[in-house]
């Protein structure tokens, strides 16, 4: 009998997003089990409203040397639970990350364990999913396959996963307050986890610049509190100051913002899946992401268009590039016709 379960998601807020009707599944399938959920720090937050778990336990940024006692504390709260079952989410890609895992379940000590195994990690799960670099499969794919094996049935991705209070809408409408209605609003997305994901900020700018010139648009630009330098780096480089949300949001808050936007132009990042979900029209430079795997699940084709690299080097998972030209090789003419295509397709 299940009676205990640990889902084990340490990854993004845009996992996170694709993650949800999985997590939820759970719950159906297991109404009066105790869930517990490990998540990141970055998206523990948002998880405790969207999961369905009765616990999210987040695990610390930086080296685990930084959090001595919060790691330590976090790993004896998971023994001391003792899962019937455990489930890792998200993938196991390099030797140090498939040492923590097997050291982590092997301190939970599961009666069962679930994974996804690929050619050299994961081979420590009871039951897996085998993971390929050739399979195309998406990230939702995954967890659809890990929570299908648990005997759970998942629903497609859809708004209604990616839940906002009234305090988000609040937010949102109070940061927008005294723009006037009847003008196309954009949203710049300039950052991404990775920096190899970045754009030149000078492009975003001139981007934000033609399309407030050429189409009346007012122009808002996106992203957590760590993003903040860099959104003020595109506001002063364009000609009209446009609104900066970075930093001034919640999760609830950006996704409402999200909602009331006609475009969006973003890296690859959590706020593409955002706005893949959420049904906003959006321009994705695809960078040297894996477009596949990490790319969009679901969602309307017609509200999007992914641009390629400039260079074809992907799918690339370095964080920092000297070469950059993947990103560098996109010009701001390329994305600004995008644009204009999905303004004109919503009549804007």
């Amino acid at each position: 009998m299940t009676e205990r379960i640990v889902l084990v998601l340490s990854a993004g807020i845009g996992d996170l997003f694709l993650a949800i009707p999985a997590l939820r599944a759970v719950r159906r399938k297991y109404p009066s089990a105790k869930i517990w959920l490990l998540s990141s720090a970055k998206a523990a937050g948002y998880a405790k409203i969207c999961s369905g778990a009765d616990r999210v336990l987040s695990m610390p940024d930086g080296p685990a040397l930084s959090h001595p006692f919060k790691i330590l504390g976090l790993l004896w709260s998971l023994r001391r639970f003792r899962p019937d079952v455990a489930v890792n989410l998200y993938e196991v890609s390099t030797a140090g990350g498939d040492r923590k895992m097997r050291q982590l379940f092997s301190l939970m000590a599961p009666k069962i364990s679930y994974g996804r195994r690929g050619p050299r990690f994961g081979s420590f799960f009871n039951k897996y999913v085998v993971e390929g670099p050739d399979d195309h499969k998406t990230q939702a794919d995954y967890y659809a396959e890990l929570i299908g094996m648990m005997g759970a049935e998942i629903s497609p991705l859809d708004a209604n996963d990616l839940p906002i209070g009234p305090e988000g809408e609040k937010a949102a409408s109070r940061l927008l307050h005294g723009i006037p209605s009847g003008r196309p609003l954009v949203g710049l997305n300039p950052a991404s986890a990775r920096r190899s994901r970045h754009w030149l900020p000078q492009r975003f700018a001139e981007l934000g610049d033609r399309l407030g010139v050429e189409h009346g648009c007012d122009i808002v630009i996106l992203g957590g509190p760590a993003d903040k330098s860099l959104a003020e780096t595109v506001a002063r480089r364009m000609k009209r100051r446009p609104i900066i949300a970075a930093g001034r949001l919640s999760i609830e808050g950006s996704l409402a913002l999200m909602k009331k936007l006609d475009l969006l132009v973003t890296v690859h990042s959590s706020m593409m899946h955002a706005a893949n979900i959420l049904g906003t029209p959006y321009v994705c430079l695809a960078g040297p992401g894996n477009m596949v795997k990490d790319g969009p699940s679901g969602g309307d084709p017609a509200k999007r268009i992914i641009i390629p690299p400039g260079k074809d080097c992907a799918p690339c998972d370095r964080d920092y590039c000297h070469d950059h030209s993947c990103m560098e090789g996109i010009e701001v003419d390329t994305v600004y016709k995008a644009a204009t295509a999905l303004l004109w397709q919503k009549g804007k």
